[in-house]
Order: C-alpha cells, then structure tokens, then sequence
C-alpha cells in the first residue's frame, strides 16, 4: 500500500473518533433521569435534549458545545473533567 494511502487512513481514523467523542449522549442519559438527581439532591439539573434544544434555540445542540465535559462518560468524575466550575465554556 502506497505511503499516501495509509497516512489517509490515519487521518481519516482521528476525524472519526473525534466525530464518535463529540457527544453528550452521557450527558442527557444522567441529566434525564429525574429520580436519580433528586436522589443526589441536584433536582434543578434535570434536562433533556428537547429542553436543551428548546432553551438555546439551537437544534442538535449538544451539552459539549457549550459546557465542555466527557459526553461519552458513563460515571460522574470523568464526565465532569473538563468542565468549567461555573458550566460555561471558555472561550
């Protein structure tokens, strides 16, 4: 395989996990689970997409694209990484 080829493919394989990282499907799963929030005593932090949609007037907005954070992360810590104390992005 030519040189070129196989430097596309790595090129191609980091836009895809950049694509695939880009999410806040963790994000919504937490945050939309109403039970869970007011169990930790954060029932003010529920939101699901069509809120999120709804209040930034954007659609397909997802909570990374404002907030930062793991939107792949599945426990509270690693989700949280990244993210400002105060929830806004840094610009």
């Amino acid at each position: 395989m030519p040189c070129w080829c196989s430097s596309f493919f790595v090129v191609l394989a980091a836009f895809g996990y950049k694509a695939w990282q880009n999410t806040s499907a963790g994000c919504i799963g937490c945050h939309s689970d109403r039970k869970k929030l007011e169990k930790l005593g954060y029932p003010g932090l529920y939101v699901t997409q069509e809120i999120v949609e709804k209040q930034s007037h954007h659609q397909n907005v997802t909570c990374r694209d404002c907030h930062l954070g793991n939107g792949r992360a599945t426990d509270m810590k690693p989700a949280m990484r990244g993210l400002p104390p105060d929830g806004a992005k840094r610009t």
